[in-house]
């Protein structure tokens, strides 16, 4: 129905234009009433998705490039098609439609390395922005919405509890977790070889980063009892703290190797878990004063991120082995196991009193992407 509803209008320009020819047709070819409007000549750029958001308002996007590919999105006002910037990244849009003028949605592919992710960017009316890609870790911020570490666009998100989503971005952002600050902020780690740091976002969206020698490649951040954000530094096999001035601390501990997850524990200390140490993954425990102690187990295998649970202890996902682990603030640690859990990664504790974990995909196993639930009891 789109289709014959735009080919009564333009017959000839819209078959052109998927087609990625309409720049060749005169810009103004009349028959019977009906004509065509040129796009834009742009070499080597192609057009496969196109949206009628209202009369004198239509989109239609693309890719730019023999490879690396560059998004493409052109507009036409009634008048004539215009090329609109999108953000500069590798990928291609492939569909677009909308509800509005200032709700429109395009889908496609972003490469990233040797991979390839789905790429979502949106227009607000006034420009396009990529809203989630690659989201890594999330906290509720004290203003009652969302905030996320968008890895895969390197930004910060923002999403309501109705789903409005707003991107901050910032210079050498490479954000992987968050947490909120006790100064009313979100601090976030750069989880980057060439850019460590930490950073601070406000919820009026303004970016701070603070870097120091001894930042190497953050991944996990909490807030601590002591007012600080203490944070891993998987890169160096080290734990920081940084306060709300910008003051950074480092603690090194031979114990220590390959830092993850952080979170605070009951007992007024911080635990993180180490993927390997000394040949065997642990989890570790830092006093604010700096004292480190290393609990091993042969349950624990590669474990990922740790959150206390609502019963006194740290709960923690054991990505080696699908497993979920307990441990006490005394050190004693419980592995619990079933079928359906086959490569858990993010944990939480859910307003119910259970922990919520993350799956990843594992075709061999034939388990999908899924969101798991795991009672204290």
């Amino acid at each position: 129905m789109l289709y014959r509803l735009i080919r009564t209008i333009y017959p000839v320009g819209l078959a052109a234009l998927l087609a990625g020819t309409l720049a060749a047709v005169p810009a103004a070819a009349s028959t019977a009433g009906l004509h065509v409007v040129a796009s834009p000549f742009i070499s080597n750029s192609s057009l496969g998705g196109a949206a009628v958001i209202a009369p004198g308002d239509m989109w239609a996007v693309g890719a730019i490039g023999t490879g690396p590919f560059q998004p493409l999105a052109e507009h036409f006002n009634g008048t004539g098609w215009s090329v609109v910037p999108t953000p500069a990244l590798s990928g291609a849009l492939g569909r677009v439609a909308g509800a509005a003028g200032n709700d429109v949605w395009a889908v496609g592919d972003q490469a990233q390395g040797s991979s390839v992710n789905t790429l979502i960017e949106h227009w607000d009316g006034t420009r396009w922005s990529v809203s989630i890609s690659k989201p890594s870790g999330i906290a509720a911020g004290p203003d009652g919405a969302l905030w996320f570490t968008n890895y895969g666009n390197s930004s910060i998100g923002r999403i309501t509890t109705a789903g409005k989503v707003t991107n901050y971005t910032g210079t050498g952002l490479n954000p992987y977790g968050i947490a909120v600050g006790s100064d009313g902020a979100l601090w976030f780690t750069n989880l980057s070889s060439y850019h460590s740091s930490i950073g601070r976002i406000t919820t009026a969206g303004a970016i701070t980063t603070y870097t120091d020698r001894s930042i190497g490649k953050p991944a996990g951040i909490a807030a601590g009892p002591d007012g600080a954000l203490w944070f891993t530094n998987y890169g160096n096999g080290s734990i920081g703290r940084i306060t709300t001035a910008g003051k950074v601390t480092t603690y090194t501990d031979p114990s220590i190797s390959l830092p993850y997850g952080i979170a605070a524990g009951p007992d007024g200390a911080l635990w993180f878990t180490d993927l390997f140490t000394s040949y065997q993954s642990s989890i570790g425990r830092i006093t604010t004063a700096g004292k480190v102690t290393n609990y091993t187990d042969p349950s624990i295998s590669r474990p990922a991120w740790i959150a206390a649970g609502p019963d006194g202890a740290l709960w923690f996902t054991n990505y080696g082995n699908g497993s979920i682990g307990r441990i006490t603030t005394a050190g004693a640690v419980t592995n619990y196991t079933d079928p359906s859990i086959s490569l858990p990664y993010g944990i939480a504790a859910g307003p119910d009193g259970a922990l919520w974990f993350t799956e990843f995909i594992d075709i061999g196993s034939g388990h999908m992407n899924s969101i798991g639930r795991i009672t204290t009891q």
